[in-house]
């Protein structure tokens, strides 16, 4: 995968494709990676979702609204002094097996102004 990166941000000619390939890498991984909000968090309700709050550091703060029936996760948004810097947004799941599994993310990085959209067309059941 970071070698289909490399090569198509060496395609858009910038100056540090190595780095735009790492970058696209560690927001695939946020999409996919950290759906569930550590403790400790601050936990707020309203009519339609509930939004646990946490703060990885003195200027970070990460967001996670879940709502729907059954519960998943919406919406999670990265900020940093205040100043969003990403979200992802979960529009779509499906049943695998036992599972949800989201099939249509959007995802917004703020900071570098770019925005990926991830749909799934087949998602397969890991055997066990």
């Amino acid at each position: 995968q970071r070698a289909k990166l490399l090569y198509s941000a060496m395609n858009l000619k910038l100056k540090r494709p190595d780095d735009f390939a790492d970058a696209m890498i560690r927001d695939i991984s946020r999409i996919y990676f950290d759906k569930i909000p550590q403790k400790p968090y601050l936990l707020e309700r309203n009519e339609k979702e509930i939004i646990f709050t946490v703060s990885p550091g003195k200027s970070k703060v990460v967001k996670y609204y879940f709502g729907g029936s059954p519960l998943v996760l919406l919406k999670k948004q990265a900020f940093n002094d205040n100043i969003l810097c990403r979200q992802v947004s979960y529009y779509r799941y499906r049943k695998v097996g036992k599972r949800l599994i989201p099939y249509e993310i959007f995802y917004r990085n703020e900071k570098h102004d770019y925005y990926l959209e991830v749909r799934q067309k087949e998602i397969t059941p890991k055997e066990r």
